[in-house]
């Protein structure tokens, strides 16, 4: 049964796609553009060193003391690198988001090549698609369904991304209603 829903996934890209469609279009609704979030940080960076540089020459000046600007500056450099940090982390999200584009164009290819054979694979071969594509099967046995958690692998060893090295993106899920 688990063969036969993970098959009909293959053979069918577009049920991914909409779900990776869903998923997206969820987490740009529920988010401020990433590039808006990095304009801001950078706009807060640019604010926080305009302060540090005031502080620097009031005490060139002579107008505050070395005790007085102290605190401050360490105020500021603490701001500074927790903006630099979260600039960091909207950087890497950028990245994950266009490799994971990039997954999802390489998945139509990735079905047509590996659907033209799905009826003459080995044993071992749906054993390793299986282990592949499928992340965990839930058996309910009071509700006699079995939930299946399908993964986009995106590691090293995956025929899809072979050049990331970063986790599976979590797929869909494929609730079969009877045993």
């Amino acid at each position: 049964m688990v063969w036969e829903q993970t098959k009909e996934l293959l053979e069918q890209p577009e049920l991914v796609l909409a779900e990776y469609s869903k998923r997206r279009t969820a987490k740009q609704t529920s988010h401020v553009s990433l590039a808006g979030l990095r304009t801001k940080k950078a706009q807060e960076a640019r604010q926080q060193e305009v302060e540090k540089q005031r502080l620097l020459d009031l005490y060139q000046v002579g107008t505050l003391s070395l005790d007085e600007i102290q605190d401050r500056l360490q105020g500021i450099r603490a701001k500074l690198k927790k903006i630099d940090e979260e600039r960091t982390w909207l950087e890497a999200e950028a990245n994950r988001d266009h490799q994971q584009l990039q997954l999802i164009e390489q998945l139509t290819d990735f079905t047509h090549k590996i659907t033209k054979r799905l009826d003459q694979l080995t044993f071992a071969d749906k054993k390793h698609t299986l282990r592949l594509l499928v992340k965990e099967v839930i058996v309910d046995t009071a509700t006699e369904e079995m939930t299946i958690h399908h993964i986009v692998p995106l590691d090293k060893s995956s025929p899809l991304r072979p050049w990331s090295g970063e986790p599976g993106l979590p797929g869909l899920v494929m609730l079969s209603p009877r045993l």
